[in-house]
């Protein structure tokens, strides 16, 4: 079989992912696909090349009944740049080829990571080794921050000082701290990238780990989409049950007490939420009904997958078993009309916006409600204008209609068409990503859809038929609608990435 390659992946070659402030991830090099993955299964057989669907059904076969030597024939090798806190959980995963930069032979740059306002958080009461869910207050946040930045600068003077004079590297480098970064080359196989990702994009992991992990598996996602895809079904978004538990699935199944207590009843509920409770019923994933004779088991049929390597639909179950995230960016709230001067002037001149709106909910047919939200995302932030507060709206309505200000969402005529009965107004610079997609021949099209698909986790919608119209919105609201604005341009972002649309904004 000759080399394999895959489009997907060769445009991603040597084009980085930015990460954090200063990092980023970078595929230099890959070899195999799915292709590979599926002739090195049936080389045991004699079996040759088969279409892409069976080889998706074989690769899902693979990965459910944990067949893993054959991913093995993948090999993915990156360059990454990041702090060295974050490098040294990396290095614990053994299984693979790594070159570091040497600070014995290089001086190495005043770049040092300083985390975001919002990931400033107290201790978790309930996990000794990680941050609290909740961000610290602003105060805190600003103080920590300085503290953090001025024992850099002071770290990386001495560090200068000690270079000047003419002290060896080695020594020179040493009272540097772990928020510096770092830069390696990390070469491995699929295989063991899986249990990398499944580590390290588990919530107990640390965010900033995370944040490299999913830049990976997108990476990963083009090179072999049908394995990734089966590797997230079966083992990122499913569980493993021990003896007791699948004895306590057993019981609740008959409508019996779970006999779970203690430590072991939490650590159920948290592999199948909601099934703990005494009596409750379990909600366990659909099998074949029983036979009554035993047959082999086929391998599951794959979605139909596009020349893009992406899946062409997801169905609600699927969606429904991915983890779940929010907006964790600074939300400004505008409910003043001084207010908007200072928000449109942050966002003016902002080349790529996500761009979403929120109206009453209505129930009854034929009954509609005015524009109660207006959000734009930007990179750093998220702006939420209560726009039946504001009297002076034109700065907004300028960011509508100019054109080189990209205007990112998801069904955007109805929306659009709301805004213009408050204020007229020519729309210019929107790209509707349902549009786009249907152009790539996707066939789910909605936000929370195309987030799964394209990003690998779902959004909530409990807040979406909450009254938008009131006075003071609550926090929950607020995520709410901050997260589907941040989710349409991060969306976007990843149809460029993988370049299935061009880049149209200046700098993203």
């Amino acid at each position: 079989m000759a080399r394999i390659r895959v489009a997907r992946a060769e445009r991603l070659l040597d084009k980085p992912i930015a990460v954090l402030d200063h990092g980023f991830v970078r595929l230099v090099d890959y070899m195999g696909g799915d292709a590979r993955i599926a002739q090195a299964a049936r080389v045991s057989y004699g079996a040759g090349t088969r279409a892409v669907r069976q080889d998706a059904g074989l690769i899902d076969y693979l990965m459910r009944h944990g067949h893993t030597s054959p991913f093995e024939h993948v090999i993915l090798e990156f360059h990454c740049k990041m702090p060295l806190f974050v490098a040294r959980q990396w290095v614990r995963h053994r299984t693979a080829r790594i070159n570091e930069i040497s600070g014995r032979y290089s001086v190495l740059r005043e770049e040092f990571y300083l985390p975001p306002p919002e990931q400033i958080r107290g201790q978790a009461r309930d996990n000794k080794q990680g941050r609290d869910d909740a961000p610290a207050p602003p105060e805190l946040q600003a103080r920590v921050r300085g503290i953090i930045r001025d024992g850099q600068q002071a770290a990386y003077a001495a560090y200068r000082e000690m270079l000047d004079a003419e002290l060896a590297r080695e020594l020179a480098r040493i009272n540097l701290p772990l928020s510096l970064y770092t830069e390696l080359y990390w070469q491995m196989d699929l295989h063991n990238l899986f249990h990398f990702l499944e580590s390290r994009l588990d919530a107990h992991a640390q965010w900033e780990i995370r944040q490299y992990a999913e830049a990976l598996l997108r990476i990963a996602r083009a090179v072999a989409p049908l394995a990734c895809a089966a590797f997230e079904r079966h083992r990122l978004h499913g569980c493993r049950l021990s003896g007791p538990e699948r004895e306590a699935v057993a019981t609740l199944l008959r409508g019996e007490p779970n006999p779970l207590r203690g430590r072991a009843l939490a650590e159920f509920e948290a592999k199948l939420p909601g099934a703990g409770a005494p009596g409750a019923p379990v909600a366990v994933p659909a099998g074949p009904a029983p036979a009554a004779a035993a047959e082999p088991e086929r391998p599951a049929e794959a979605p139909a997958m596009l020349p893009s390597g992406l899946p062409a639909s997801i169905s609600r179950d699927e969606v429904n078993r991915l983890h779940i995230r929010r907006y964790e960016g600074p939300i400004h709230v505008v409910d003043t009309d001084d207010g908007v001067e200072e928000a449109v002037a942050a966002i003016r001149h902002e080349p790529l916006l996500g761009f979403d709106t929120e109206s009453r909910p209505s129930f009854r047919r034929g009954e509609s409600y005015p524009v109660a939200l207006l959000q734009f995302a930007t990179a750093d932030a998220c702006y939420v204008f209560q726009v039946l507060k504001l009297q002076r709206i034109e700065p907004i309505w300028e960011v509508m209609a100019d054109p080189k200000c990209l205007k990112i969402g998801v069904a955007l005529d109805g929306d659009i068409q709301l805004l213009r009965e408050r204020a007229p107004f020519e729309p210019a610079g929107f790209i509707d990503l349902a549009v786009e997609t249907t152009r790539l021949g996707i066939r789910n099209n909605g936000l929370r859809a195309l987030c799964a698909l394209l990003l690998g986790f779902r959004i909530s919608k409990s807040a979406q038929r909450t009254n938008w119209a009131r006075e003071q919105l609550t926090p929950k609201q607020l995520v709410y609608a901050a997260t589907d604005a941040w989710v349409g341009r991060e969306i976007y972002l990843d149809l460029v990435r993988r370049g299935l649309l061009p880049d149209r904004g200046r700098s993203t």
